[in-house]
């Protein structure tokens, strides 16, 4: 009976070695709350400029080892990327995981085209030959293990290409294609509404015909690299497909004329004319320059904060009152966000407000 059980004891022991020792297979992909978020085939006339941005709406989606992304015709047919090869196979099976994770934190997966044209690095390369259909069909992003060429396996898929899509988008409810392709070689098609995730596959689930719209291409890599593609005529860090989009003057680098460049004022930092509107010439609160000559693009003590306290007119009728130096109540969730003149220079919008934008520069 001892005998036996050392027997067994040995055994199991053996089996735990090796488990322990056998190699680590590869992780399995964890994407299933991630969503396709931007494609582009063609951008000025090249149509080998191809990508497509994935964006995770959760950490932990960057485990994309093994998933697959694949393209399917106007009649929902799988597209082998390979023919030559035995078996289907997808545009592309993902080598490895992305580092980072969160949520809005996006990968791309593009044509060495579209690296050379955007000036940033694809998370993943792809061949721009067989490339995603041009201006109907079909992409789709599939977990590890998945049966790429069936798109109910998916985590998400967008057709594209309106009525000449026949195919079954299980992903869209109503089944149906963005009217338009996947750009139009200035803007991409783009979600403009989130997904909504279910509780199994097919994962995403979109209106597809509403929730995409062609809008200026901004691909972003898991790096957080962003790329605008397009002409800036006016070199102000904003394309012209941008400002056409947005409403400022593609020829004319700040539109408002408030001494900030439009690209400047849409930026994240406020010091440096950040989180302001192109369009608003009250909110970058710069009054004079040195030795009382025009604004000179930063807000400093001496020009700027000294010069509104002089001209303090809390009524409005007082011999200090200048309209240059009067600003209205903040509009929006800064304080530097403020409005027109509004009669009075008082210390609730004017001497605060301009302290509250001690040095910030637009130089």
């Amino acid at each position: 009976m001892l005998r036996t059980l050392l027997r067994f004891s040995l055994v199991f022991v053996v089996i735990g070695l090796a488990m322990t020792l056998r190699p680590a297979g590869p992780a399995s992909a964890v994407v299933h709350l991630a969503e396709v978020h931007e494609i582009m085939v063609g951008f000025n006339g090249d149509p080998d400029v191809q990508y497509i941005e994935i964006n995770m709406r959760l950490g932990a989606q960057n485990i994309t080892t093994l998933a697959t992304l694949a393209s399917f015709d106007s009649s929902g047919t799988f597209i082998d990327a390979d023919a030559g090869t035995t078996g289907d196979q997808p545009l592309i099976t993902f080598p490895n995981n992305v580092p980072n994770s969160g949520a809005e934190i996006r990968w791309i997966v593009g044509t060495t085209e579209f690296e050379t044209a955007s000036g940033i690095t694809a998370d993943f390369v792809i061949p721009a030959s067989p490339g995603l259909p041009t201006t109907v069909g079909m992409v789709c992003l599939f977990e590890a293990l998945r049966d790429f060429t069936n798109p109910f396996q998916s985590v998400d898929c967008i057709s594209y290409g309106g009525d000449s899509f026949t195919g079954n988008n299980p992903n869209s409810n109503p089944s149906d294609a963005a009217p338009s392709g996947p750009g139009d070689g200035t803007k991409s098609l783009t979600r403009v509404n989130p997904a909504n995730f279910i509780g199994g596959k097919p994962w995403a689930q979109s209106d597809i015909v509403n929730d995409f719209a062609l809008r200026c291409p901004t691909p972003e890599n898991n790096a957080g690299d962003i790329a605008f593609l397009g002409d800036d005529d006016d070199g102000d860090g904003l394309t012209n497909c941008q400002e056409g989009e947005i409403g400022t003057n593609p020829s004319d680098p700040d539109t408002d004329d408030d001494g900030c460049t439009d690209g400047s004022e849409l930026g994240p930092d406020e010091k440096i004319g950040g989180l302001r509107d192109p369009l608003n010439s009250n909110d970058f609160y710069d009054v004079l320059g040195g030795g009382g000559g025009p604004p000179d693009q930063i807000i400093d003590l001496t020009n700027d904060i000294f010069e509104v306290i002089q001209h303090y007119a809390p009524t409005g009728t007082e011999p200090t009152y200048d309209v240059n130096f009067d600003r209205g109540p903040t509009t929006g969730p800064n304080p530097w966000n403020m409005t027109a003149p509004d009669g009075v220079i008082d210390l609730t919008n004017d001497i605060l407000g301009v302290i509250l934008q001690y040095l910030h520069d637009c130089r």
